[in-house]
């Protein structure tokens, strides 16, 4: 396996999509994203640099995906926590919401990139299933713990 993302960005450099010079932040297992680029790496088996680029993107991808959602979860959780009614949230709340969603569907048309162009993997390799959602099925659900949580 190559060297992770992180591994290869110099200090400093902004991850393109995310917003830390770190790929895994403090409250993250970094053993939780060598498994995703592990299961990634194994279920697409790029033959080419450019097919484990992409492959190595999509890991990326989900992980800031999985990221965003862990940020709307707690900024949703805070803002009930303030205020259970939701028809008494000041206009405030609701832009604090909304700037965490964009975010998260940035990171969803990220995910998504390199899927654009049918045959992106090559002949030999599955594209990609509509289906998947931002928390694909068999992925531990802590991940979409909250973080504050942990």
């Amino acid at each position: 396996m190559s060297a992770l993302p992180s591994q290869r960005t110099p200090p400093g450099a902004l991850i393109p999509g995310g917003v830390s010079q770190n790929l895994v932040l403090p409250n993250e297992d970094p053993a939780e994203f060598e498994a995703l680029l592990r299961d990634l790496l194994a279920e697409y088996q790029p033959e080419t640099t450019h097919h484990h680029i992409l492959v190595e993107q999509v890991a990326l991808s989900h992980w800031l995906l999985w990221r965003r959602q862990r940020a709307v979860n707690c900024v949703e959780a805070a803002i009930y926590g303030a205020e259970n009614a939701q028809a008494l949230w000041m206009k405030s709340d609701y832009e604090r919401l909304e700037r965490v969603e964009r975010s998260k569907i940035q990171a969803e048309l990220s995910l998504n990139e390199p899927f654009r162009t049918p045959n992106t993997f090559g002949s030999t390799v599955k594209p990609r299933p509509a289906a998947w959602s931002a928390r694909p099925a068999g992925r531990p659900s802590r991940i979409f713990a909250n973080a504050a949580l942990r």
